[in-house]
């Protein structure tokens, strides 16, 4: 069962008779996310038909559907990381994300691992029903933030609270590399594999039967990587020293672009979703207008190249992007 969780005052955002009306909201929508059924309202908490959960808003307002207690203990943002995406996602929003939303006039959208909640913020400006999930440790950026408590909710990704087919249209930017690792980083568990097809089933169960995925991270199959470091809280001390020296020295992390490792190639990613999960598609969509630069910028070599780095991920030939030569991959997925 989750931790208890005490509702509690944020400014003017939620109080608990406000909480109590966002717990009724909630009860004609969402879904216990074990057993997929009804949630009743019980002394301003949502119960499962069972009785045996109950979830309610944790300490910084936000509904807690998050199933265990592992993800209790993971911090996926940094403040400095929070800070940059303040300063990029507003350029990304106008030129990827809401071109492709409306490329297909989608009308209810779940970003699935939503960091800071800035672009279901800048969906739900333009008109869009949007809702973002992360996982507890989200909510306090959201709190600073004033984000919509009707909107932002914590769970865990493989077990939503939402119906069946719920969201025309689903996003996960950046983190399914992260799914089935210890400490949410990059050192994969035992049963990390498991565990992805648990995430991508979810993600297309609460997608409508004609809805899409928009899927992104960095490729495996190209040995360098600039959005992650080479260890984490899990690697054992000592390990890897000479990938800590080049990625201290130049912002690049070196990798086998194959074997065992957190992120994905793309036929990896098209096994997880088309042959474990059963979707009727994956394509890869072009780079151009994907990415803000703001990681190749700051260190020696990569800050020399940026241009050179750019220009070469913008005009990739669509030939190349399921390839070793494509550093970072986005895909669509049909389900």
């Amino acid at each position: 069962m989750p931790r208890p969780r005490v509702t509690a005052h944020i400014g003017n955002m939620v109080n608990k008779s406000e909480s109590s009306e966002l717990a009724r909201d909630f009860a004609g929508v969402l879904v216990d996310p074990i057993s997929r059924g009804e949630l009743h309202l019980r002394d301003g908490a949502l119960a499962s038909g069972d009785g045996v959960r109950t979830f309610r808003p944790g300490t910084d307002g936000y509904f807690d559907f998050t199933i265990g207690d592992q993800f209790y203990d993971m911090e996926s943002t940094s403040e400095e990381y929070a800070g940059e995406q303040q300063e990029s996602w507003r350029r990304f929003y106008e030129a990827y994300l809401k071109p492709w939303v409306d490329r297909e006039s989608a009308q209810r959208v779940l970003e699935v691992g939503c960091g800071m909640g800035l672009g279901i913020r800048f969906l739900r400006d333009d008109g869009i029903e949007a809702y973002g999930i992360d996982i507890p440790c989200l909510a306090r950026f959201w709190a600073r933030a004033g984000n919509d408590p009707a909107h932002f909710i914590n769970c865990d990704g493989a077990r939503m609270p939402f119906p069946d087919g719920y969201f025309d249209a689903v996003y996960t930017l950046g983190t399914i590399e992260h799914i089935g690792t210890k400490a949410g980083h990059y050192t994969l568990k035992d049963d990390y594999w498991d565990t992805r097809v648990a995430f991508a089933k979810e993600m297309l169960r609460v997608t409508k039967k004609t809805g899409r995925l928009l899927v992104t991270c960095p490729n495996k199959s190209f040995p360098i990587d600039i959005h992650h470091e080479p260890t984490d809280a899990a690697t054992p001390p000592g390990k890897m020293k000479w990938r800590r020296h080049i990625f201290d020295t130049y912002g690049m992390t070196l990798h086998w672009p194959f074997g065992k490792y957190h992120l994905f190639s793309y036929s990896e990613l098209k096994g997880l979703f088309c042959e474990f999960n059963q979707a009727a598609s994956i394509e890869p969509l072009p780079l151009k207008d994907y990415f803000a630069f703001k990681r190749t910028g700051s260190l020696g070599m990569l800050r020399r190249l940026k241009n050179v780095i750019t220009r070469y991920i913008e005009t990739m030939p669509a030939a190349l992007r399921k390839s070793p030569l494509n550093p970072f991959l986005v895909v669509e997925v049909r389900k």
